[in-house]
């Protein structure tokens, strides 16, 4: 096991949409749609407004970048709950080298 695994230590929900209709093709965006996945340990880092800066992105917009074990059947749009905080991922970057890890890009929803 690396020893990045050691940092791992918050307890999120995986969470996908229900696929739910609610009229005109539209899909409920609604939390209480979303779907349990599975419980993920992992390791939440979120961009400092310096960096946020120097990657010349919107710094409304908070982002972070969210380590867990390694898995395949995670996808964007998909989000990580840490308590009260919504991760909405937008990008999915498993490590297909040693398959220890996958990391995930994301937003905050608010």
């Amino acid at each position: 096991m690396s020893t990045s695994a050691g940092k791992r230590n918050r307890l999120v929900e995986l969470r996908r949409k229900s696929g739910e209709d609610v009229g005109w093709g539209e899909p409920n965006q609604a939390p209480a749609a979303m779907i349990l996945v599975a419980k993920l340990w992992v390791h939440i880092r979120k961009l400092s407004g310096s960096e946020s800066i120097k990657s010349d992105s919107d710094t409304s917009v908070v982002r972070a970048s969210i380590r867990g074990n390694y898995r395949t059947d995670v996808v964007h749009d998909m989000e990580l709950w840490h308590g009260a905080v919504r991760y909405r991922i937008k990008a999915v970057m498993p490590d297909d080298v040693a398959h220890q890890f996958t990391d995930y890009i994301c937003e905050v929803v608010t």
